[in-house]
């Protein structure tokens, strides 16, 4: 019974086990089941949603495509309204050369009216005055007949007395008739848009005084500012200049305020040129700042720079070339090298300078030239003034200026950031500021005024005790990069006292001034402009009294005025004659002035600045434009019409600036759809944005964005320049070239550098700069 009893436990024990295993069995197979079933649906889910982001990305791409689509259509539409536009426009174009005739005509009817009203002035006592029913009060006399408010300032005018003062107007006026009446008499008849002749024949109809402009400015290879013509050059000449033909730059749209009568020649005619006009006694110069040329007789240049050596103290001759042998030059250039090393070495021995400021104040001596000075005209001003232009890039004191300028410029940048203007734009951009501020009234007058010879007036001393006033008061640590003060002061001592120079085969000294160097920045730049910084004080602190605006770059000055014009032209006499050395001021008052690359105008306290074409060569002087390469006709054309948005503030004035720089494209053969469409995209789009919506805001924003760009693009190399570093040392390599050449020589150098030493470690502490160097005469050696 026992045994059954046993046999019966166990059967139901292993009963029961086999139980409890078939459910967990079962359990487990359950819990697969369910696990399995989970990650089918975890990954049904990620299906689900990969496919739904496939969907997305797909509905934005066919979103972006048809965008893109639609501008594409958007852009086709406007070119082709763009075409009828502009056949349109030159259709107009016709009407407005037919109608020329017409207002030039009735020029002359006014000018007819001008002389007869000249006549009776002159001889008052056979008619009644017609000029006693003009108020010549103090703020229309003053400033010539007619509301032109425009002159010079000198040193002579002494008496403040207005019987005196309108005494010397009267005076003027009968100067000028008579100036008038001893003028040759000109052909008033219409001259068409490609007008055509020879040069003598043009320079007998229009006077000896032409401004010249020269065909394919980028062939540069005879565009020297010094130019020697020798008896043998004139007998390889085989082209007679009376075969030369001469074509007139007539404008579209006319410019009053072109003082000259503007005419090209090919280029490839300019040796001719020159030489035939030497045998005639005229001669071809490089207008300053600018490309073209003018013709003059030889006997206006001697005379204008007769007068700028007699007219001051400046310059004292130390020896004519032609009384004295061959070996002066060099003997002298070697006495000044000397001179600077005894210098710069006593400075190294008492630790005032390191050995790598040393090296960086010297130049070498196989390869320094003595300085020469030539003359440009100016031909923005109808008497057209010469200027000095003094190259000094291979001169003995070049790396000691440079130096200089480098250490010093930043300080001064610092200092005069709010009253220094670059460019035209800086000017545009502080007058629409001051019109926010509400500053703008009916009444403002705008004013500029430039000083002549400005580099050439303030004795040394004066310049030494204005650079020491300017470092005391600026300089808190009393030392620059480890260079004192004193040390500073005896460095730009040891410059001044060594300013020689070359002109018409004599030597001279500059005593007084230091005229500055057109080779890129130097010493004598920011000597002047320390100079002028403490001799505008006053005038500066009346105007920021006022809120006005006061903005100067280098000789050329913008300022704004509420007040009359009487007590502004007395502010500047004031300013001019307060103070020695007295200054000579051309000054112009109005409610438009022209400022470097910007007209400047209101009309009833609404702005209304345009682009200033008399400051600009391309592509307004009707250069050919088609013998350029295609990208640099790319880059000035878009240059322009980025100039054209970001200075011109109402879509009116704009719209005739871009039909202007259209005219001008159409006259090359070019098509202006073209040129944009090969632009960049944000170009093109700003482009057009301009052109086609009408809505002020929009356009306001697309001259912010272009305003950028320029100020980006024209400011950033002399900023650089301005902002570069003392401690690297900075190696100048001179090389022929100028302008367009030198920038691609600039590209392909450091291109050629980087792929020989850019992995070299001390080659990047190695700062090398290119500047261009001019031909040098034989004498200046």
């Amino acid at each position: 019974m026992n045994r059954n009893r046993n046999r019966l436990q166990q059967t139901s024990q292993l009963q029961h086990h086999d139980r409890i295993k078939s459910k967990r069995i079962l359990s487990a197979q359950e819990g697969e089941e369910q696990q399995h079933h989970y990650y089918e649906e975890m990954e049904s889910t990620e299906q689900k949603q990969i496919q739904e982001l496939e969907r997305t990305e797909q509905l934005e791409f066919k979103q972006i495509d048809d965008d893109y689509r639609e501008q594409l259509k958007q852009i086709e539409h406007f070119e082709q309204e763009e075409e009828i536009r502009q056949k349109r426009h030159y259709d107009e174009i016709e009407i407005y050369l037919e109608q020329l005739e017409q207002e030039q005509q009735s020029e002359q009817s006014k000018q007819v009216l001008y002389y007869e009203w000249m006549q009776r002035f002159e001889h008052p006592q056979e008619k009644v005055l017609p000029w006693k029913s003009i108020d010549l009060d103090k703020t229309s006399w003053q400033f010539g007949f007619f509301g032109k408010r425009n002159g010079i300032i000198s040193s002579n005018e002494d008496d403040d007395s207005d019987e005196n003062e309108q005494e010397n107007v009267l005076m003027t006026l009968l100067h000028r008739i008579q100036e008038q009446q001893q003028e040759p008499k000109t052909n008033t008849k219409n001259i068409p848009f490609f007008y055509r002749n020879t040069l003598f024949q043009t320079i007998q109809e229009y006077g000896p005084s032409l401004e010249i402009i020269i065909q394919e400015i980028d062939d540069e290879s005879n565009e020297d500012d010094w130019i020697s013509i020798h008896d043998n050059d004139i007998e390889q000449q085989t082209q007679q200049i009376d075969r030369i033909q001469v074509y007139r730059n007539y404008p579209i749209f006319s410019d009053e305020n072109q003082t000259h009568s503007s005419f090209y020649i090919r280029r490839g005619n300019i040796n001719t040129i020159r030489s035939q006009l030497r045998k005639r006694d005229y001669l071809l110069l490089k207008v300053y700042n600018t490309h073209h040329y003018y013709v003059c007789h030889i006997n206006e240049m001697k005379q204008k720079v007769s007068d700028y050596f007699s007219g001051s103290e400046t310059f004292l001759l130390i020896q004519n070339l032609h009384e004295t042998d061959s070996d002066y030059v060099r003997n002298l250039l070697n006495t000044i090298m000397n001179q600077l090393k005894n210098v710069l070495d006593d400075l190294l021995q008492r630790h005032c300078i390191t050995e790598l400021q040393l090296q960086q104040m010297q130049m070498d001596p196989a390869r320094v030239r003595l300085n020469f000075l030539s003359f440009q005209p100016d031909t923005r001003y109808e008497d057209v003034p010469f200027r000095a232009h003094m190259t000094c890039c291979l001169g003995p004191t070049m790396a000691l200026s440079r130096f200089l300028f480098y250490l010093l410029q930043s300080i001064y940048e610092e200092v005069t950031k709010s009253m220094t203007f670059i460019e035209g734009i800086d000017a545009v951009d502080a007058v629409e500021l001051y019109t926010k501020k509400g500053s703008l009234k009916s009444k403002t007058l705008f004013a500029t005024f430039s000083i002549d010879n400005l580099s050439t007036i303030f004795a040394h001393q004066y310049t030494l005790q204005s650079l020491e006033r300017f470092l005391n008061e600026y300089v808190s640590d009393r030392h620059i990069q480890g260079v004192t003060i004193e040390t500073i002061l005896e460095l730009v001592t040891v410059f001044l006292a060594n300013q020689y120079f070359v002109f018409e085969n004599k030597v001279y000294r500059q005593i007084k001034g230091n005229s500055c160097c057109s080779s890129g920045p130097c010493l004598n730049t920011l000597l002047v402009n320390i100079n002028m910084f403490y001799r505008q004080q006053n005038f500066v602190n009346i105007l920021m009294e006022k809120k006005e605006i006061f903005g100067r770059c280098f000789d050329e000055t913008f300022l704004t005025w509420n007040g009359s014009d009487y007590e502004l032209y007395n502010l500047l006499k004031t300013m001019a004659n307060n103070q020695s050395p007295r200054l000579r001021i051309r000054y112009s008052i109005g409610e438009k002035v022209n400022y470097l690359q910007a007209t400047i105008a209101h009309e009833y306290g609404h702005i209304n600045n345009r682009v200033n074409r008399e400051t600009l060569v391309d592509p307004y002087s009707l250069i050919p434009l088609s013998n350029y390469p295609l990208n640099m006709v790319i880059s000035t054309i878009r240059m322009a019409l980025l100039r054209a948005i970001a200075y011109c503030s109402t879509k009116s004035s704009f719209n005739t600036e871009i039909n202007y720089i259209e005219s001008i494209i159409k006259w090359h053969n070019l098509s202006i759809t073209s040129i944009i469409a090969q632009m960049e995209y944000k170009d093109r789009l700003l482009y057009y944005d301009t052109r086609q919506y009408a809505d002020i805001n929009q356009y306001n924003c697309d001259r912010h964005f272009a305003r950028f760009i320029l100020q980006k693009e024209t400011a950033s190399e002399i900023k650089q320049q301005q902002q570069q570093p003392i401690e690297p040392q900075t190696s100048f390599l001179n090389c022929p070239f100028k302008e367009q050449q030198l920038i691609q020589f600039k590209q392909d150098f450091e291109c050629l550098l980087q792929y020989c030493y850019g992995r070299d470690i001390n080659f990047k502490k190695l700062n090398i700069d290119t500047v261009s160097r001019p031909n040098y005469p034989a004498n200046t050696r």
